[in-house]
């Protein structure tokens, strides 16, 4: 899913950082410039495979964090 029009919440993170979730809260990959709701229904990832939520284990996976942002639709 692409999202225009977002607020940056966190950028510049790192695998020891914590990560937030909310229902109004996306991760967006910088790479292929998808985004991602971070309560996520079902699990999946970007287009390019940098980032993917498995649901199931309640789990975030960020290959790259140079290329990963927490946003907030406006």
């Amino acid at each position: 899913m692409k999202i225009s029009k977002y607020l940056i919440v966190k950028e510049n993170l790192s695998e020891k950082d914590s990560v937030e979730r909310g229902r109004d809260l996306f991760y967006l990959c910088g790479k292929c410039g998808d985004s991602i709701p971070s309560i996520a229904k079902e699990t999946g990832g970007c287009t390019c495979g940098n980032v993917f939520i498995d649901k199931e284990c309640f789990r975030l996976c960020v290959d790259d964090y140079a290329n990963f942002k927490i946003i907030r639709t406006k």
